[in-house]
């Protein structure tokens, strides 16, 4: 059976693959694009020492800390290990 590193997986599941997990457990449609809006839409800022260097958007990945990653990853994982 293969093996998945699943802290890479944390920042590297693709926010089109979260929605469709979500739309085939069920969920409604606005459910998911608020979701989605809200996985996709962060602004990140690297601090070193207390000062901020740089400002970007992230393009895929779950925000840790963020109180839905936990279930957000669930998801597609399990579906993942389902395909196996």
């Amino acid at each position: 059976m293969p093996k998945i590193d699943l802290a890479k997986a944390f920042d590297r599941i693709k926010w089109n693959f979260i929605a469709s997990t979500l739309a085939r457990k069920g969920l409604h449609a606005h459910f998911i694009n608020l979701v989605h809006a809200c996985i996709s839409s962060p602004n990140l800022l690297v601090i070193i020492n207390g000062q901020s260097f740089a400002r970007f958007k992230s393009s895929k990945g779950i925000i840790q800390g963020c109180p839905l990653s936990p279930s957000l990853f669930v998801f597609p994982v399990n579906e993942l290990y389902l395909a196996l």
